[in-house]
């Protein structure tokens, strides 16, 4: 579940936040050790097999390019409709976008925890804490962007325009600064990500009607879009 989280919504990695894995409840832990075992015992009788089958038991059949394509798109989309008087292009909303994300990357807070392993079926609770858009300080950039053009516009219209503008491209610039949230239609736990096993590959559930996967990506686009 980590290695989706860090490809899709975290720049393939989070760097310089903090990531803690834990169980809910000892019979998991119980299930995941012996789970280990049988691994280490096949692997004493077949060592190069195992290799190979362990190192597949870490992979996803989820496209992870393609799921991260389409986090970005609605990130794009989604925060484009916040804009009145200026209206940025695609470029634009890609260059914030994903700017965000490298910064949110480096702070953001993710917890684990193992609700449910079985050997083909898991429940993992995933609990973010991100760089929370609604708490970037837009007043602190209007007012800097008034200070800086005082009298440079007649126009009204084009003001607001200039001012959604400077705000656009100033506004990355609070981002290793802007305090850390969660999301108040989260479980305490976290959100609750189901995942699937066959021929040794997991699939995390992405489908339109997972609701809570659909609200931890919103947590990790800073609150936009859904």
């Amino acid at each position: 579940m980590k290695k989706y989280v860090d490809a899709v919504y975290l720049d393939g990695e989070n760097t310089g936040g903090t990531s803690n894995v834990s169980f809910t409840n000892d019979n998991t832990k119980i299930v995941a050790l012996e789970d280990k075992k049988s691994d280490d015992k096949k692997s004493d009788d077949k060592k190069s097999d195992d290799k190979k089958s362990s190192n597949d038991s870490d992979l996803i059949t989820n496209d992870v390019k393609k799921d991260r394509e389409e986090f970005i798109k609605k990130f794009i989309e989604s925060f484009g409709k916040g804009f009145y008087n200026y209206k940025p292009s695609d470029s634009e909303l890609r260059t914030f976008a994903e700017a965000y994300i490298k910064a949110n990357a480096k702070r953001a807070k993710v917890d684990y925890k193992v609700k449910t392993y079985l050997p083909d079926y898991a429940v993992v609770y995933v609990r973010p804490e991100t760089i929370d858009l609604d708490n970037l300080n837009v007043h602190e950039l209007s007012r800097k962007f008034y200070d800086e053009n005082k009298g440079k516009y007649s126009n009204y219209s084009e003001a607001m325009k200039a001012g959604e503008k400077y705000i656009l491209e100033n506004a990355p610039s609070q981002f290793d600064s802007t305090p850390l949230d969660t999301s108040d239609n989260m479980q305490k736990e976290g959100y609750e990500i189901k995942m699937t096993k066959k021929d040794g590959k997991w699939t995390i559930d992405t489908s339109s009607k997972n609701y809570n996967l659909k609200d931890m990506a919103r947590t990790f686009r800073g609150g936009i879009g859904y």
